[in-house]
């Protein structure tokens, strides 16, 4: 069994779900896709209850989450950066205090411009995983789980690493491609994302023509 099991969401079977896949494929990291056909109400019952209930059932120590439809791996070697954090539970940076919220004022300050937590990637020890998801559920009552990822890191209910620096995932909300260069490094902070996700592209969206850009440059 490998030590590290991927998890990710495809409730309409969607195909374009296989830039994730042949990601996986390509870099041989174990994935698993729930909730097939499922459908949901709201964030909050997708990526807190659900996720909850299927990562009981994970046997691996650790796990990974990423969202399904917009993402893909770039290299082969993130638990190894992971390791590297010595933390338990490290999630992904986002630019933007997404969604709005007056749920707080004061947010730790970061030396990067991706100062926030975006909920769309992250990784740990499976079981301060879930106690870290547990602790959100039962004290954020909203239905917009980044929402509540940020509300109770804030608050300090929950104790998370952000990669600031993007080693391990790059969020591309707010990104431009010409911000990586041709292998790919983020030009902010000069390192190798070793995922990268765009924050939901439907149709011929600028997001969704930047993220075939960089699909293609990837190589996969």
């Amino acid at each position: 069994m490998n030590e590290l099991k991927v998890v990710t969401f495809n409730f309409d079977n969607n195909p374009e779900g296989h830039k994730l896949s042949e990601s996986c494929i390509k870099f041989g990291y174990d994935l698993e896709v729930i909730g097939q056909g499922a459908g949901f109400k709201n964030f909050r019952q997708a990526k807190l209850d659900l996720l909850l209930t299927e990562l009981d059932k994970i046997k691996s120590k650790y796990v990974m989450f990423t969202d399904g439809l917009d993402s893909w791996f770039l290299r082969p070697d993130i638990f190894k950066v992971y390791k590297d954090f010595q933390r338990n539970v490290v999630v992904s940076g986002n630019r933007d205090n997404y969604p709005a919220t007056d749920l707080y004022e004061d947010y730790p300050t970061a030396k990067t411009s991706f100062r926030y937590i975006c909920s769309s990637q992250f990784i740990g020890r499976t079981d301060q995983v879930i106690k870290t998801l547990s602790i959100i559920r039962d004290n954020y009552e909203g239905n917009t789980d980044q929402e509540g990822w940020n509300y109770c890191y804030a608050k300090g209910l929950i104790k998370v690493a952000i990669d600031h620096e993007c080693r391990l995932f790059l969020n591309m909300t707010n990104v431009l491609p010409e911000e990586l260069t041709k292998d790919l490094r983020l030009t902010e902070t000069k390192k190798k994302p070793c995922s990268i996700h765009f924050g939901g592209p439907k149709g011929a969206d600028q997001n969704a023509v930047n993220m075939q850009l960089v699909w293609r440059r990837s190589g996969i």
